[in-house]
């Protein structure tokens, strides 16, 4: 195939290839290229697949010293977001999932390019059961909103027009509002104002308004007041006022849109 810019390092393109091949998976996978990578890189990914957690977070970790060199093992860190496999007495799941964040993050372009790409590609949602969400694809929805990775807002929004996958509508929500970005306050507020979806949905929809501070989510809270449980925490800390009831907020509302909206 011809290039019509410069291609790029042989490394990283092993590793967007890779990564965009792998398949969706909870634990990390082998791969016929382990064999041509250096050797060190080659123990942290297989670290990466032991039964000790403890040694899964430190791979993790050591990737992250490794810079450029340690993006062939994207893929691999990719599956570590969804490690929930158990260690018992000790935090050292969250941490194997924390060290695959800060490593995937410092490896920059490559991981948010193969993040995007898992995000992207047509098996993310299992259509032979699209309620439930696999703990890999949970894991990029939260590193991408983690990640705060602006490319990413669109897929998510229409993520959350797929009413059938309800884990992955609350995943995506809760991405969209730690990415801030204001493109996703129409498309929450409607998913808030939808009393047939999924009331957890609305709950984090709510809550992701409530951190992106968009006046125009006001009303709208105030109209699911008493439905969405946490319509009334996030009104309280858009507005500075608590209400017991819908037609008190109505009526305050009604005295005090005009400057929020001024705003």
């Amino acid at each position: 195939m011809r290039l019509t810019r410069p291609a790029l390092p042989m490394v990283l393109a092993l590793a967007i290839a890779a990564a965009c091949e792998a398949p969706q998976s909870n634990a990390p996978q082998s791969s016929g290229r382990l064999s041509e990578l250096p050797p060190a890189i080659r123990a942290e990914i297989d670290r990466l697949a032991s039964d000790e957690a403890g040694k899964r977070a430190t791979a993790a970790a050591s990737l992250a010293e490794m810079g450029e060199r340690a993006v062939p093992a994207i893929p691999y860190l990719i599956g570590a977001l969804g490690d929930e496999r158990m260690a018992i007495g000790s935090d050292a799941v969250k941490q194997v999932r924390a060290f695959a964040l800060t490593t995937l993050t410092k490896l920059g372009g490559p991981a948010r390019e193969a993040l995007l790409n898992a995000l992207k590609s047509s098996d993310f949602i299992d259509a032979r059961d699209p309620s439930s969400i696999s703990q890999r694809s949970a894991g990029v929805l939260w590193a991408l909103g983690k990640m705060r990775e602006p490319r990413a807002v669109e897929p998510l929004i229409g993520l959350l027009a797929r009413e059938e996958a309800t884990l992955a509508v609350r995943y995506a929500v809760e991405a969209l509002g730690d990415i801030e970005d204001a493109r996703a306050v129409e498309p929450l507020i409607q998913l808030l104002r939808n009393s047939s979806r999924d009331s957890y949905a609305r709950d984090a929809a709510a809550r992701a308004l409530g951190v992106l501070k968009d006046a125009r989510a006001i009303e709208p809270l105030i109209s699911v007041f008493g439905q969405v449980v946490y319509a009334a925490d996030v009104l309280k800390s858009m507005t500075g006022q608590r209400f017991n009831g819908r037609a008190e907020w109505i009526s305050w509302w009604q005295q005090n849109k005009d400057r929020f909206q001024k705003n």
